[in-house]
């Protein structure tokens, strides 16, 4: 998609999520098959996270409640907020890149079962205060997190 088409898509709709593309290192087999994982997981379950890039209308991002105050799954809960109201979300096949430090620092085993693991415990129920205890900074991360604002 040009970037004029991709910027006319974002505009018209309420929703759109950017399938993840693990960058990097191409040569790497083993992400490869994440990326198609994780592309089929978003299509399959229709919810996107946020290392895929989410797009929404500033006045939608408002009427769901923006993003929760914390410490972990804000984009989790942000997709699942949106769905339950009944908003549509939109997966296109457009690329980003996303570096997979902690995937090769932790070991992609260890990360992948973390992070279902982490999912699902929050979709029933558990804290993100608890969850986040299993999903510790390291030194190349920042200790804060980035504020983001809607653009659109």
């Amino acid at each position: 998609m040009h970037s004029r088409e991709f910027l006319t898509h974002c505009i018209i709709s309420k929703w759109l999520a950017v399938r993840l593309t693990w960058g990097f290192d191409p040569k790497k087999v083993v992400f490869r098959i994440i990326e198609k994982v994780v592309f089929i997981r978003s299509r399959i379950m229709n919810m996107p996270y946020g290392d895929q890039v989410i797009f929404i209308k500033r006045k939608f991002f408002h009427q769901i409640g923006c993003f929760r105050e914390i410490p972990i799954m804000e984009d989790v809960d942000l997709i699942r907020r949106k769905k339950n109201s009944g908003g549509k979300i939109t997966i296109i096949s457009s690329k980003v890149q996303t570096v997979p430090r902690r995937w090769e620092r932790e070991g992609i085993l260890y990360c992948t079962v973390r992070n279902w693991m982490l999912v699902s415990l929050f979709f029933i129920g558990v804290s993100p205060a608890m969850l986040a205890r299993f999903y510790k900074e390291t030194p190349s991360m920042p200790t804060s997190r980035v504020e983001t604002k809607p653009i659109l």
